[in-house]
């Protein structure tokens, strides 16, 4: 579905008309990103999720990483492009659906890393919003742990040596009420 996606994403304009759609194919193909502008980015969000609930309940930050990497702009983009070129929408209208495709997805990405390029500009990001401890995730990965899928990010701090691993568990990061019922 995720090459058929790409070509789709190449003839109507490319990859700026849907850069989340071209960074799954890409993840999907490729045993390691690390020069993603749509990677870098999602780290970036990351580190923000994990700032702005460093001190909140610790329940509360699995929600935030997946509604980051939860994929729902991935959804939103696919329903757009799918239905730019009049196909059918049902894998991503029901909620049953979209988790299928989700299980699917994130079981070809295990093990295929997003990591961090430190570059001028990202350094720059990072400098504009407060960090405690300066926190950074590094990498995202999708790893299985006890039979479940989890994000895994390695988090590197001031007050850390070398960067630590954070495991949660994945979840879908959309609403019921993002879904038609069937």
């Amino acid at each position: 579905m995720f090459v058929q996606a790409r070509h789709l994403t190449e003839a109507s304009g490319g990859r700026e008309a849907f850069p989340i759609v071209s960074f799954v194919a890409d993840w999907m193909v490729h045993s390691k990103i690390d020069r993603s502008r749509v990677g870098t980015g999602t780290l970036l969000a990351l580190t923000r999720a994990l700032a702005n609930n460093w001190h909140g309940a610790i329940e509360d930050i699995p929600k935030a990483i997946s509604s980051v990497i939860g994929f729902p702009a991935l959804r939103a983009e696919l329903i757009a492009l799918f239905k730019l070129y009049d196909l059918p929408t049902l894998l991503f209208d029901h909620r049953a659906n979209w988790r299928n495709v989700y299980q699917f997805l994130t079981w070809f990405l295990r093990g295929q890393p997003v990591v961090l390029q430190a570059t001028g500009a990202v350094q720059e990001e990072l400098a504009s919003f407060s960090r405690p401890e300066e926190i950074v995730v590094q990498s995202l990965e999708v790893v299985d742990h006890e039979g479940a899928i989890h994000w895994l990010l390695s988090v590197s701090s001031s007050k850390l040596p070398k960067p630590t691993p954070f495991l949660a568990p994945a979840e879908l990061a959309e609403e019921d009420d993002a879904f038609v019922t069937p």
